[in-house]
């Protein structure tokens, strides 16, 4: 059925895990498999399963991380058999050590704000507008948080078309805390053109707050019953591209 899903759901063989508490390019701690199965992801076809026991959540992302370790060793073999045109079966132990030792290092690589959470308040969202039409985030966002850009497109690590998520609909995929926001602009998404601002705001930490309070802001514009003006409709290239298109970035 993921052919007919938008967007389509997640191939764990890669090891590539969008919603991580992580840096960019790490894997994602146990925690962060855990908080993905209790709570969805919001405006996709990943529900929340909040009603099952711990044991049966923990059971099943047993298994999630045994498919994404498999599927990373078996590409990382292919890839060596194909540069060498043979596998010396000697070296496989050091694939699997290098496999593991990824996991492992994300256990001690959560991701901490550079400063402590201040009251998200309504001017600081106004600070935060002025740094989403200042550091580029509208490029891909738009200017009113919908997404509606021409260079609002791109592929994904898995080759699908992907676009930055219209915010507007108050769907955030990665969580609806700030903490949860602040780490996908602080680290980006893994596997999608959504960069993280790590470096670019090493110097003003602040302003990734000031981001913060801009997106719940605009997030929640319709729980508030404000009127969103309809905008441009996303353009597609050909139908096949719409049945596998995916929206990412928040």
């Amino acid at each position: 059925m993921a052919v007919h899903l938008y967007p389509r759901p997640r191939d764990y063989t890669r090891g590539t895990f969008k919603f991580t508490s992580t840096p960019y390019g790490n894997k994602p701690r146990r925690e962060d498999l855990i908080a993905t199965v209790r709570r969805g992801v919001t405006g996709t076809s990943m529900p929340r399963f909040n009603r099952i026991s711990d044991k049966e959540v923990s059971a099943v992302v047993d298994y999630v991380m045994v498919l994404a370790q498999r599927g990373e060793l078996e590409f990382q073999l292919a890839m060596e058999a194909d540069a060498s045109e043979e596998l010396d079966p000697e070296y496989v132990p050091e694939f699997v050590e290098d496999v593991v030792n990824r996991w492992d290092s994300a256990k001690s690589s959560l991701t901490q704000p550079m400063t402590p959470q201040p009251e998200l308040t309504a001017e600081r969202a106004k600070l935060g507008r002025i740094a989403f039409l200042s550091k580029g985030c509208n490029k891909c966002h738009g200017d009113d948080g919908r997404g509606h850009t021409k260079d609002n497109i791109g592929k994904d690590s898995w080759g699908f078309t992907t676009r930055a998520a219209d915010l507007t609909s108050g769907m955030l995929h990665g969580g609806q805390d700030p903490v949860d926001i602040y780490r996908r602009i602080m680290n980006g998404i893994n596997g999608t053109p959504m960069p993280g601002f790590k470096n670019a705001l090493q110097k003003e930490p602040e302003t990734i707050w000031d981001l913060v309070a801009y997106v719940l802001e605009v997030s929640n514009r319709r729980r508030f019953g404000e009127k969103i003006p309809a905008g441009l409709m996303k353009p597609y290239d050909t139908a096949a591209n719409a049945a596998v298109d995916q929206t990412d970035g928040e």
